[in-house]
């Protein structure tokens, strides 16, 4: 159930770098820019990087291939791949620790469309940042990068089940754009398959106030996928994923956000009395394990790393629900909680529930 953290992305107004990095003690030979052989040995690491550059070419900018160079003295490492697609991805292994230039350029043909410069330390066990410029031709594009402190693990898993289509819900205005048009793009489709990931290390109960039940936590590495009869319909990597979790004696919640923010908040009656409105940052993802032989979550538990994975005997998803913020006017009355929010069925969609096999 844990992994190594292997995938980390960063979002960008129109073009994402990605990176990951990992311990790798092996020796091997690299080449420093004078074409020497340099040894590396122990206390290296690799980093995968991969640029996605689907917002740039909606935005016009035409794209082909990229270069990208890591530099440390004299040891420089460069890669010059196509664009498959819209991405790329690359890896430099076995990479000394110490401090790195970062070169990118990106090309039309032989044509450079975007290119930018940063620095990184890469360190065996603290969290390093990158932040790095891009400047294409139609303007100045701003681009952060970050790794993940290599001590933490990451659970991965899979979900895939029947997916059932939830009535348009009386509680939901028909105003509420993103959410039927989510809704709408799963009409007909019968299967729901989720590949996700998240940080073991969060402390679940940080920064939440009294009486509440999620927090909110920047996990550097989580990412999520959501497909319908193989389309993907929704997304979520990131640099800075802002998640949600939540606790409780027979379950464990993760919540990711696959799209954007509400101006105003979600317009909520019940037999055509408005009561008020649900406050939502945006549409999320829920991951639910269910632990009904109470072996998986022990009590007081705080960290995600002290949930035993192996014991949750079912899991289920929720597609498109609003993430709450809070409420106005009357909506308190009826839902104050995500519990209450399933109750009254206030998602887009759902998965079967599926038994998870005892290991």
């Amino acid at each position: 159930m844990y992994n190594s953290p292997k995938l980390l992305a960063t979002a960008v107004l129109a073009a994402t770098l990605a990176a990951c990095g990992a311990q790798d003690s092996s020796e091997s030979a690299s080449t420093d820019a004078a074409g020497a052989d340099t040894q590396v040995t122990e206390g290296s690491r690799s980093l995968a990087f991969s640029v996605n550059v689907d917002q740039a070419l909606t935005a016009g900018v035409s794209a082909t291939n990229a270069t990208i160079t890591l530099t440390r003295g004299e040891l420089q490492r460069s890669q010059t791949i196509p664009l498959d697609g819209d991405n790329l991805n690359v890896s430099f292994n076995n990479l000394p620790i110490g401090d790195y230039q970062i070169a990118v350029q990106v090309f039309d043909g032989s044509d450079v469309v975007a290119a930018g410069t940063g620095a990184a330390t890469i360190a065996a066990d603290t969290q390093s940042e990158v932040s790095l410029v891009l400047n294409p031709v139609t303007g100045n594009l701003q681009l952060n990068l970050c790794m993940p402190d290599s001590g933490v693990e990451y659970v991965h898993g899979n979900h895939s089940s029947t997916l059932i289509l939830n009535e348009p819900p009386e509680l939901i205005d028909s105003d509420n754009v993103e959410f039927y048009q989510l809704r709408n793009s799963l009409v007909g489709k019968t299967a729901l398959s989720v590949d996700y990931s998240f940080g073991d290390g969060i402390d679940m109960f940080a920064g939440v106030e009294s009486g509440e039940a999620f927090n909110k936590v920047v996990d550097h590495g989580a990412s999520v996928t959501v497909t319908a009869d193989g389309q993907v319909i929704a997304a979520a990597s990131g640099c800075n994923n802002e998640m949600l979790y939540e606790i409780s004696a027979d379950s464990f919640r993760v919540m990711y956000k696959i799209s954007g923010g509400y101006d105003q908040g979600i317009d909520i009656s019940l037999g055509g009395v408005p009561l008020g409105q649900i406050l939502a940052d945006g549409l999320g993802v829920i991951i639910e394990y269910r632990d009904t032989n109470n072996d998986a979550i022990p009590a007081n538990a705080t960290q995600v790393s002290e949930l035993n994975f192996a014991n949750f005997d079912s899991q289920k998803v929720y597609v498109g629900i609003p993430r709450l913020t809070g409420t106005s006017g009357s909506v308190s009355l009826l839902i104050d909680s995500v519990d209450d929010l399933i109750t009254q069925r206030g998602f887009a969609a759902e998965s079967a529930e599926v038994s998870l096999p005892a290991q």
